[in-house]
């Protein structure tokens, strides 16, 4: 429709478009000085609660990342049981649900790592994983890494394309 309008109109559809335009900017920089680019600027209470909001949300994360870390430290002692850490790892997975995303400055691999370090420090490689209280704990790690990436959306595409 565009074309055939241009076709009829000829060189005025070309003068039309460049026509100055109040706050259009047009093409060659310095033409068009009536344009206020403080117009739609927020007001400086805003700013203000825009930059309060996220100080106290830097905060938040801080407080939820030490809180993500200290689970993980008793997680990962050697005196803790098996059950125990089961319960932990549940915790873990309750952060990242309520949260919607692991905790700023933690990340998946972090988390897969230090778990590898504590089921293989622990025993439970190979074989033992299917058996006893490592069967319990790697389900609750496959749990905590289904959430991870639920909430990351890495789902896994299959090779049929749907």
């Amino acid at each position: 429709m565009y074309i055939l309008t241009a076709a009829t109109l000829g060189s005025q559809a070309g003068a039309a478009l460049a026509e100055d335009i109040p706050g259009r900017a047009i093409a060659n920089p310095g033409q068009n000085d009536k344009v206020d680019f403080k117009r739609n600027r927020d007001p400086p209470e805003v700013v203000a609660a825009r930059r309060e909001a996220r100080v106290k949300e830097e905060k938040r994360q801080s407080a939820l990342k030490e809180e993500f870390r200290g689970i993980f430290s008793e997680f990962a002692q050697e005196a803790t049981e098996q059950p125990k850490r089961v319960q932990l790892l549940g915790q873990m997975q309750g952060i990242v649900i309520k949260e919607q995303m692991l905790p700023l400055g933690i990340t998946r691999d972090d988390v897969v790592r230090g778990v590898r370090a504590v089921k293989f420090n622990s025993g439970c490689v190979k074989g033992a994983v299917k058996k006893g209280e490592c069967k319990d704990l790697e389900r609750a790690y496959m749990k905590l890494l289904n959430t991870i990436d639920k909430v990351y959306d890495r789902s896994i595409v299959s090779a049929s394309g749907r």
